[in-house]
């Protein structure tokens, strides 16, 4: 016994070595099946786009000019699959489209009909977060939110362990996700056509599963809530009395039954594992400095850096400030490299079809996010030829 206990150990000791060497290194495969990439509407190529997804001969799967590309024309505005505020962040950007947003009691500029108030503080958020507006508020509801007020504080113990260990992004953001596919605003498997790491069969990081179980526990309390509140005929999906709210509940009961197999056969260890490893390989830094004197903040990685986590020990820089004097320029600034230094920035993000491009150090695309949310903008650095792969910087 004493002897299978040491295997175990070593293995997960062998398991963790081999997760941050193909971290660091990015030696990973890429799904090898590019039907995975098609299923996902994150993966889908909009009509018109100037690229196609196309093998390399070393490095997986990358993304190739379809056609000439001029130097600054726009190549694709990707939103996330999923996003998250930083901790220390959360305060100051919105809880789901991560835009820079006033303080609780700063008053913005007077647009001519009176001082803007800021947006309201949202109870069921954690520590003060807030929503950008209204419009921003309705649609989190609608992808993620709802499910995650079911859960309330028994997500409080993942939280608090992110705090714990400096800050940890990707559990909250894989917990996000997980609310998003009980929402269907996503599937389970929408993000298997990124690069992962491969462990051996029935390894994984310890840390990862007590993870998933804390995890596991949030979700089972946010079904149990969700059924009470449908009984109660004022939850999720109850409805009143007679034949309307019969129907109503039965409609309810159902969405209950869905959830509970998407929580007991999607939202598995295997599943979070396999979530998280390729948000490590594959998540970005997202960087949005703070708005100054008026400006269009904006961060990206056209100053040198892809933004990508690569296991917490790289990411990207900032650039693309618009500010109204050389002042607010040098605060914008020093703000953008203590993000950098500090390994922080704005929040985390997955997307689709960004993470398909490869690196490179003569790099022919910049990633930025130019309309002060996490929606990731690329555009071409320089003149692209036809058939030339697109890569960006390190």
């Amino acid at each position: 016994m004493a002897a299978a206990r040491r295997g175990a150990c070593v293995s997960i000791a062998r398991a963790r070595r081999l997760f941050f060497s193909c971290a660091v290194a990015r030696s990973t495969e890429r799904a090898a099946s590019e039907d995975d990439a098609r299923g996902s509407p994150s993966f889908a190529i909009p009509d018109g786009a100037p690229f196609f997804l196309g093998k390399t001969d070393a490095s997986g799967r990358g993304l190739f000019a379809s056609r000439a590309i001029a130097r600054g024309e726009l190549i694709l505005r990707a939103p996330p699959l999923v996003a998250h505020p930083a901790l220390d962040a959360i305060a100051d950007v919105c809880y789901a489209c991560l835009r820079r947003i006033p303080s609780a009691t700063a008053q913005t500029r007077d647009d001519g009909s009176g001082p803007k108030k800021p947006a309201p503080v949202a109870a069921e958020v954690p520590d003060g977060a807030r929503f950008c507006g209204e419009r921003c508020a309705t649609d989190a509801s609608a992808r993620f939110h709802a499910w995650e007020r079911s859960v309330g504080d028994a997500l409080a113990p993942l939280r608090r362990r992110c705090e714990d260990h400096g800050g940890l992004k990707f559990p909250l953001l894989a917990a996000r996700l997980a609310f998003a596919v009980l929402s269907s605003s996503v599937a389970a498997r929408d993000a298997d056509a990124l690069c992962r790491v491969n462990f051996p069969p029935g390894v994984a990081p310890e840390d990862w599963l007590e993870e998933h179980a804390m995890l596991k526990v949030a979700l089972s309390r946010g079904l149990a809530i969700r059924r009470l509140a449908d009984a109660r005929g004022g939850g999720t999906g109850g409805g009143g009395g007679g034949g309307g709210g019969d129907a109503q509940l039965a409609a309810a009961a159902s969405d209950r039954e869905r959830e509970a197999r998407v929580v007991d056969g999607a939202l598995t260890p295997e599943w979070y594992v396999g979530v998280v490893g390729r948000m490590h390989l594959n998540a970005f830094r997202v960087e949005i400095p703070a708005i100054v004197d008026g400006g269009r903040g904006g961060g990206g990685a056209g100053a040198g850096g892809c933004g990508h986590e690569h296991g917490g020990e790289r990411g990207g820089e900032r650039g693309g400030e618009r500010v109204s004097s050389s002042s607010a320029f040098r605060d914008a600034m020093e703000a953008a490299l203590s993000s950098v230094a500090s390994g922080r920035g704005t929040g985390s993000a997955l997307y689709g079809l960004p993470s398909m491009l490869n690196h490179s150090c003569d790099p022919s695309v910049d990633a930025a996010w130019t309309y002060g949310d996490a929606t990731l903008v690329l555009t071409a650095r320089r003149d692209v030829a036809a058939g030339e792969e697109l890569r960006i910087s390190r």
